[in-house]
């Protein structure tokens, strides 16, 4: 695995320091014209161990001196225009978003925008933001370190799915962020009551859970101070489950509450993002997000399919490119192979 990834990102620094993926841009801004792409960021942190991370500060300091020369930067709301056909692109163009709302991205991430004058767009959770509890991954996450590898002595927890249950099993044997990982993918499809009972089973034995985890995003006070300085918030739902995953009442007022929450809060909201992405029910039960969304006026949501956004596209299932842990010439020479893409 180790060996593949050398060979790719190999790969990726020769086309980048050969000039190649500059060349190839130049060919297909010929050919079929510039290109729109929404990033999707998520943790900007110097800590490698954090789950859901975009990159390190240096790094990304790295990638937007970069973007600053090869794109115009667009907000959020130049998308709804694009896809109207009231906004035309002269040049390859990105919107930055960042889901979550975490500390770093008002602390280190929004001065950096700032200093290039970049516009973006936050996705919060409303809980998280106005109640100060932590996301619920997080706290899934803090629980599977504490046990690092090893599980309560009672059987698993009942009314679980298969795959959440293999994960676990398989855990046991890679102790360590890639075990986590596999768990915490495997537990986004479940819904509030299901994700209780799995977290009630990892307290077990334990004297205070409830304190494991603090809420690491930003405040009220910050996100507010963010919009005065360039950034949309949007919709993020309530607690952040999968609402493709869930039932139907459920997804309606995870999306609802969470909206008029926030509007509550003074913020204007007009954008929104799925979250991990799904938008499209899963197995014939989940919800219909997209349906709700139409009825609340929502003007555009984001999805994670990767890929460049197209005129035509349905603006609440608009197309992401994610952005992991990764080299410059990692991300110019996807960005290229996604613009090249009908």
């Amino acid at each position: 695995m180790r060996k593949t990834l050398f060979h790719k990102s190999l790969a990726a620094r020769l086309l980048w320091h050969g000039g190649l993926v500059r060349l190839a841009g130049v060919l297909r801004r010929a050919l079929r014209g510039p290109r729109l792409i929404i990033l999707c960021y998520h943790r900007v942190d110097k800590d490698p161990e954090k789950p859901a991370l975009s990159a390190a500060p240096a790094e990304f300091a790295r990638q937007l001196e970069w973007f600053a020369g090869r794109f115009a930067v667009l907000p959020i709301s130049a998308v709804a225009e694009y896809l109207s056909g009231r906004e035309k692109l002269r040049r390859d163009s990105l919107v930055l978003t960042f889901d979550d709302g975490y500390r770093d991205n008002y602390d280190t991430v929004l001065p950096m925008l700032n200093r290039h004058r970049f516009p973006a767009a936050y996705f919060i959770a409303s809980d998280p933001l106005l109640k100060r509890v932590p996301y619920w991954y997080d706290a899934l996450w803090a629980r599977l370190e504490r046990w690092s590898g090893g599980f309560p002595k009672k059987g698993f927890p009942l009314d679980m799915p298969a795959p959440l249950i293999e994960s676990l099993e398989w855990s046991r044997g890679h102790p360590g962020k890639r075990g986590l990982q596999k768990v915490l993918d495997m537990a986004k499809g479940l819904d509030s009551r299901r994700r209780g009972v799995l977290m009630a089973w990892l307290d077990t034995g334990r004297e205070a859970p409830s304190e494991w985890t603090a809420c690491e995003t930003m405040t009220l006070e910050e996100a507010l101070d963010s919009t005065v300085r360039g950034i949309d918030i949007g919709g993020h739902t309530r607690t952040h489950p999968s609402l493709a995953r869930i039932p139907d009442w459920e997804c309606r007022a995870e999306i609802l509450e969470s909206l008029g929450e926030l509007s509550g809060a003074g913020f204007d909201v007009r954008y929104f993002a799925y979250p991990f992405g799904e938008a499209v029910d899963v197995g014939g039960f989940g919800g219909h997000p997209r349906r709700v969304l139409k009825e609340s006026g929502v003007r555009l949501a984001v999805t994670t399919e990767e890929r460049a956004v197209r005129p035509g596209d349905d603006p609440l299932l608009v197309p992401r490119k994610v952005i992991s842990p990764q080299t410059l010439a990692q991300i110019a020479l996807k960005l290229e192979l996604l613009a090249w893409r009908k």
